[in-house]
């Protein structure tokens, strides 16, 4: 299975990455790559301080659900509820492995589904209705889940209208149930990514900074950057570009996350991670490598925790970089 199909397989359940990040414990012992002053005032030997990040715990958000019907700019299309959006889901076309529960919406929309075994209508959700959006906010608050974190793909294409419009909802529902968010871009299959990010950035994100929901780590907008160095034809850019990218968000005065591949730290022999690399994983202020789908016996979870988490924690502690695990 490709990466990128194993991801949506991973992903589509609405609050699908819980991460909690960890502040880095141990004294540098080689040269980091320099941060940003900001993180030196925090008068921790440089060290990130809780914040709105780095000792909380993050759930990732899609917000990618749509409906016929829901007056959506998808128009008539079921987004990611089916392989064929066009079509109304039925068991010949349905994409997600779970039935949601639906019980807190005030609208869900009707499929072509037989009934659930309560005799109840198979009905959905839609992620543009208001209603939904807060539904799904004030769980966060109410299970304890300080952040979330705001997946934005290309939004230069069809997807780009409805998502400035799920931004919109995020911003507001996170404002009323007290819940933190912040901007991830998950730049796969993105190929005017390094030009176009900025753009975006400047054009239509960076005015949510101004919310008092909006996430600060060390007193800067948390930006998260999902897919640079991932060994596939999803995520071709050289380290020189990922570099530029990481650098000119920080020079707009941000604090950095990178979603990397699970084997980053081994990126000069192969694996998941691009060759040559390492400068790269270097340059963000958090890193959080990808997990889903990695695991799937006990003797998994000890080879992770063992040979990849423990020394990833101390090459971060070293380095001066937060680490952020996802399950």
């Amino acid at each position: 299975m490709s990466l990128k199909k194993q991801k949506k397989v991973c992903m589509v359940s609405l609050l699908i990455i819980l991460m909690m990040s960890c502040s880095k414990s141990e004294k540098m012992m080689e040269q980091p790559i320099p941060k940003e002053e900001a993180k030196k005032a925090n008068g921790n030997n440089g060290l990130s301080a809780t914040g709105d990040v780095v000792g909380q715990i993050t759930v990732g958000y899609q917000g990618w659900f749509s409906c016929a019907g829901d007056n959506s700019p998808m128009g008539t299309h079921w987004w990611h509820w089916t392989e064929s959006w066009q079509q109304t889901p039925s068991p010949a076309n349905f994409h997600i492995p779970s039935w949601p529960d639906n019980s807190e919406y005030q609208k869900t929309y009707p499929t072509n589904l037989p009934a659930l075994a309560s005799g109840l209508p198979a009905s959905l959700f839609s992620s543009f209705d208001d209603q939904t959006v807060n539904v799904q906010f004030k769980w966060m608050k109410d299970y304890g889940i300080h952040t979330a974190a705001l997946q934005r793909f290309n939004p230069t294409g069809v997807e780009g209208p409805i998502r400035n419009a799920i931004t919109a909802k995020v911003k507001s529902a996170a404002e009323q149930h007290g819940v933190k968010f912040y901007i991830m871009y998950d730049v796969s299959a993105w190929t005017g990514m390094q030009s176009e990010i900025k753009s975006d950035w400047l054009s239509f994100m960076k005015q949510y900074t101004q919310s008092s929901a909006y996430a600060k780590q060390n007193g800067k907008p948390v930006v998260g950057i999902w897919g640079f160095g991932f060994n596939d034809n999803n995520h071709p850019w050289s380290a020189a570009v990922c570099l530029d990218v990481i650098q000119w968000f920080r020079d707009q005065g941000c604090y950095v996350m990178g979603g990397t591949p699970t084997h980053w730290r081994l990126a000069q022999a192969g694996g998941d991670s691009r060759p040559d690399f390492i400068d790269v994983y270097k340059s963000f202020d958090m890193l959080s490598p990808w997990m889903v789908g990695r695991i799937g016996t006990i003797a998994d979870v000890d080879h992770y925790a063992q040979h990849i988490q423990n020394a990833d924690l101390q090459f971060c502690n070293l380095n001066n970089i937060d680490y952020q695990p996802c399950v």
